[in-house]
């Protein structure tokens, strides 16, 4: 065989060898990472509830330990302050959940009205979706969709969330709408979401410290009893 031709040879063998090679490895590369995801999954379904067991089962001596590490002076204190923040969190996202529920009503039911298919899926999903298949469906029921959702989306953030987080933490309307402004324009989404909570987490901690170092001081219990929170339990 002339030189030449052997050397194509050659380079076509060597070629197909380093192709065959990279093939090989690439598909051990990913059996291995399969093999280590499913074992990983599987791992974490048995050992995050045991975790969440040991954890929830032992809550009450790991928040008396956790207490203990800080001073006798302030301890009442720091704990109430906690106590507050707690509160006012736990209250705000119940006032997300309704607020969300009432949403998914809303569109629900305005999708039913339009015809929109699947509407009782679409309407939990969200805007984007909603409008894809109504768009597929018929384009001018796209649009009307569309326009469906601006409108729930105008009565939500002028009225729904005033008045339901309001209620949930026990602030203004008028004061919320200012306060997500403010907080829009500090931090962006970050800001909107967590302005009203830290807004009234301020408010009682302001409450609290004032009954707690005013001239006529209250006790801790006494004061977390006039701001209408839970005070500090020896057992805690």
């Amino acid at each position: 065989m002339p030189a030449d031709i052997q050397a194509q040879i050659d380079a076509a063998v060597r070629q197909a060898g380093a192709r065959l090679s990279g093939a090989a490895q690439a598909a051990i590369g990913q059996t291995v990472g399969a093999v280590t995801s499913t074992v990983a999954f599987i791992a974490g379904l048995v050992i995050v509830p045991v975790w969440l067991f040991y954890v929830l089962y032992d809550q009450n001596r790991f928040m008396r330990k956790a207490v203990e590490t800080i001073p006798a002076q302030i301890r009442p204190d720091t704990v109430n302050v906690l106590r507050i923040s707690d509160r006012i969190l736990s209250q705000y996202l119940r006032g997300q959940l309704l607020l969300c529920l009432v949403v998914g009503v809303l569109a629900t039911i305005g999708l039913a009205l339009l015809g929109v298919p699947f509407f009782a899926v679409l309407g939990i999903i969200g805007m984007v979706p909603a409008v894809l298949v109504a768009v597929i469906e018929r384009p001018i029921l796209g649009l009307w969709t569309l326009l469906l959702f601006i409108g729930i989306q105008q009565v939500e953030n002028a009225v729904l969330v005033p008045r339901i987080s309001g209620k949930a933490v026990e602030l203004h309307p008028a004061l919320i709408v200012l306060v997500l402004i403010i907080g829009s324009q500090v931090a962006g989404l970050a800001g909107a979401i967590l302005a009203v909570p830290i807004t009234a987490i301020i408010r009682d901690v302001f409450k609290y410290l004032y009954l707690r170092l005013s001239d006529a001081a209250l006790e801790p219990v006494e004061a977390m009893d006039r701001i209408g929170g839970t005070p500090l339990r020896l057992d805690v």
